[in-house]
């Protein structure tokens, strides 16, 4: 069994921190959102190929790495689409206080266009958000992620809904960071 690295990524809000519960299985590892605590590309790098199993990366921060990630790590990587503007409303009720929506939007926007330019490479596949919600969709896209890796989807883990703690999130945006990824 081969042990590739793989990605899923996309907009924020497109149940990443799901997948990096559902992929990690005795013969895989996904790790959530590392690239905040990543100083730089190279730590990154560094970290998810060291992992001795199927070596994975859940992370809506890393769409505007994404061409960078596919020429140097060649991770098989499973872009999930979501319409920018639930993507907007389901943050700003994540959030739950006032954002700055242009700043957001644009941070949306450019994400949007590096996932749209890197749609067509060959170590990527696309899925619908919405496609999520059917097990076999999922189940396949599990499958294009880590070839080989005989657990399936855990069923009990299909049906869950995954969300970080808004306060995790709001320590790790007020901790400095060279924000590497964001660029």
């Amino acid at each position: 069994m081969s042990m590739l690295p793989f990605l899923v990524t996309g907009l924020p809000r497109s149940r990443t921190a799901w997948w990096s519960v559902v992929a990690s299985t005795p013969y895989s590892v996904c790790l959530h959102e590392p690239a905040k605590d990543c100083k730089t590309f190279e730590e990154l790098k560094e970290l998810w190929l060291s992992l001795p199993v199927y070596r994975g990366v859940s992370d809506s921060g890393l769409a505007n790495q994404l061409g960078r990630i596919l020429k140097e790590i060649e991770p098989r990587t499973l872009i999930v689409r979501r319409d920018p503007t639930e993507v907007i409303a389901s943050f700003k009720r994540y959030w739950g206080t006032p954002i700055d929506d242009r700043s957001v939007a644009r941070y949306i926007a450019k994400a949007a266009a590096s996932l749209d330019e890197h749609a067509d490479h060959p170590l990527v596949k696309s899925v619908r958000f919405e496609a999520l919600n059917d097990y076999d969709t999922a189940q396949e896209c599990f499958r294009w992620l880590m070839p080989g890796n005989p657990h399936p989807i855990r069923e009990d883990l299909f049906h869950m809904k995954v969300n970080v703690k808004r306060e995790y999130i709001a320590q790790a945006v007020a901790r400095p960071h060279t924000g590497w990824h964001l660029h």
